[in-house]
């Protein structure tokens, strides 16, 4: 399963994942389509356990549970971008 995300959040160095895309318990691929750190990634299931929840709001107000997962802790799977 590979999730796409637009770009990471560059302030604190994270990519944002929504909580209801996320398996459980199973490591993840992640593509960033944009930016300087765009390419594939895979999140262990251990790394994506241990990040901070966070919540964003949508444009109808409801509150969404993000994972925000630091770049440092992604592993690099594919270098063809």
């Amino acid at each position: 399963m590979t999730i796409q995300i637009k770009e990471p959040r560059y302030r604190d160095m994270t990519v944002l994942v929504a909580r209801f895309r996320l398996p459980p318990a199973q490591d993840v691929e992640i593509e960033i389509e944009k930016g300087a750190r765009k390419g594939h990634y895979l999140a262990k299931s251990e790394v994506i356990c241990s990040s901070p929840i966070e919540f964003m709001k949508t444009k109808n107000g409801r509150k969404l549970e993000m994972r925000v997962i630091p770049l440092t802790k992604l592993e690099r799977i594919e270098d063809d971008f």
